[in-house]
């Protein structure tokens, strides 16, 4: 809680709000407090022994459905201002994996049941947390949701997978025979089929938050064709969402790994073309950054960098971040 904002200060209460150790030196406890001499008691007038955060959360991009399917969701990505405790211990920080995609049968007709990819895993910053991204449908399921929603499979019964408001959009729709549709996106929803497999949706930008590196963050993957295409059509985040690239029937070209998503951009896999012994793609792990004024007064993280006199902790695996007393 805030010091008072007028009338008598104690030794006591200053070291009861800061409390990082057992010192009663009015120059210590200004040090502790980020000032410069000279000291006075009313410098800590309203004082509280904080530090304010800027989080981008990025959750597990979903994976792409098999058999003509569509897309993987890109994961829920976010970004939120929180108020710590300098040396109130350590937060916990959950990075959400990527999403399996689904392998595809070696005998005809080549799929195996159910055949939509996996939803991506939940990120977590303390109490506050992103959806992982729904899964690409296929012919026998709808597309999951999540983050931002899988794409639909070849036309069918099923549907596209919805998106979460504020973390990410909706998966794109089929109504083509041909192939899937894109997974949705953080920046836009995923897109229809067409004769090379619908786009994903587009991933969005955080470097006006202040985050400058990983900055591009949870693109939807392409959704699979049935037409004979030599080479992904998507894949290498050249088009679409930049996500993972769709398959096509041209199957002597593909391995399940040209329709993976990139680790710690949160984007969604690639759906899976109409080929024996594939799989679609796998969805991309997420990531956590954590930003602040000023340089370097916590720890954790896989790496810190400064950027626009702020410095930020990147979370590209589970961990911890504890503020410095």
């Amino acid at each position: 809680m805030p010091l008072q904002g007028s009338g008598q200060i104690s030794i006591s209460q200053i070291r009861t709000e800061i409390n990082c150790n057992g010192t009663y030196s009015l120059r210590s406890l200004s040090a502790q407090a980020g000032k410069s001499p000279q000291d006075a008691m009313s410098e800590f007038y309203n004082y509280a022994h904080t530090l304010s955060l800027s989080v981008l959360l990025v959750a597990g991009g979903g994976g792409g459905g098999s058999h003509l399917g569509g897309g993987g969701g890109g994961g829920g990505a976010r970004v939120f201002s929180t108020t710590v405790t300098k040396g109130g211990g350590g937060i916990g920080v959950t990075v959400g994996g990527g999403a399996s995609g689904r392998g595809a049968g070696c005998n005809s007709p080549y799929y195996d049941s159910p055949s939509r990819g996996g939803d991506g895993g939940m990120s977590f910053f303390g109490g506050n947390n992103c959806s992982g991204g729904g899964g690409g449908g296929s012919w026998d399921s709808d597309g999951g949701y999540g983050g931002s929603g899988g794409g639909r499979g070849f036309a069918g019964v099923h549907s596209s997978g919805a998106g979460i408001s504020g973390q990410g959009n909706n998966g794109g729709n089929s109504t083509d025979q041909w192939g899937g549709a894109g997974g949705g996106g953080r920046g836009g929803q995923g897109g229809q089929m067409d004769e090379a497999g619908g786009r994903g949706g587009l991933r969005f930008d955080f470097s006006g938050d202040g985050f400058t590196q990983f900055n591009s963050q949870a693109g939807g993957g392409s959704g699979g064709t049935n037409w004979n295409i030599q080479n992904p059509p998507f894949s290498g985040g050249d088009f679409g969402g930049f996500g993972g690239g769709g398959g096509g029937a041209y199957c002597s070209f593909f391995t399940g790994s040209d329709l993976d998503a990139a680790a710690n951009r949160g984007q969604g896999g690639g759906g899976e073309g109409d080929c024996p012994c594939r799989r679609s793609g796998n969805g991309g792990s997420g990531i956590v950054q954590v930003r602040y004024a000023g340089g370097q007064v916590a720890s954790g993280g896989t790496y810190t960098y400064s950027s626009g006199g702020h410095t930020i902790h990147v979370f590209q695996g589970s961990g911890t971040f504890t503020p410095n007393c």
